[in-house]
């Protein structure tokens, strides 16, 4: 029986030492942590403050001018689009996104940014001094009109090497066309 309870006040005191080293670690950390110069969440908001008072003279003016660039800045867009429709219709840049052969296939995508409408014709141009010329109906998807893949088969090509494919759009509201995209025939 002394067995026994020897046992079991090794085992309570085992337990017992193992509390105060856990609990001491406990401690410190929490007093280690509570050291750092942690500043509270609001401490930002208290030193910016907004000005609430009537705007001062120069800053009606300053919202004035802005107002002034603004109607300046749309005249001179308005104007360029005119200038370079001719025909009142709005200018557009179509995008050619793609150029590339698959297959025995040359495969053309693009789309016209900043327009959204049904309708329009989008016309494919592939050179290399040679022309190959393409149209498809427009479609509005998206945030776009989009022009549907054109696909020509390699063999319509006049020699391999490389082309240059590029693509306008016309409607009965938007007229434009796009920079050159290089792609190789093999």
């Amino acid at each position: 029986m002394t067995k026994i309870k020897l046992r079991s006040k090794i085992t309570i005191l085992s337990l017992l030492a193992a509390v105060v080293v856990i609990g001491g670690g406990v401690f410190i950390y929490t007093q280690k942590s509570g050291q750092s110069k942690v500043e509270p969440a609001t401490t930002n908001a208290q030193k910016e403050t907004v000005n609430l008072d009537p705007p001062t003279e120069n800053e009606k003016k300053q919202a004035e001018d802005n107002k002034q660039q603004i109607n300046d800045n749309a005249a001179k867009v308005k104007a360029q689009q005119e200038q370079n429709s001719g025909s009142g219709l709005r200018t557009v840049k179509p995008v050619v996104t793609y150029a590339e052969q698959n297959g025995n296939k040359i495969e053309v995508g693009s789309y016209v940014p900043g327009i959204f409408e049904d309708g329009g014709t989008c016309t494919i141009e592939l050179t290399n001094g040679a022309k190959i010329t393409r149209s498809v109906s427009a479609v509005k998807e998206g945030n776009a009109t989009y022009c549907p893949t054109v696909s020509v088969d390699s063999s319509e090509f006049a020699s391999k090497g490389m082309w240059q494919a590029s693509v306008s759009y016309k409607s009965s509201f938007a007229s434009g066309q796009s920079d050159t995209t290089k792609f190789e025939v093999r």
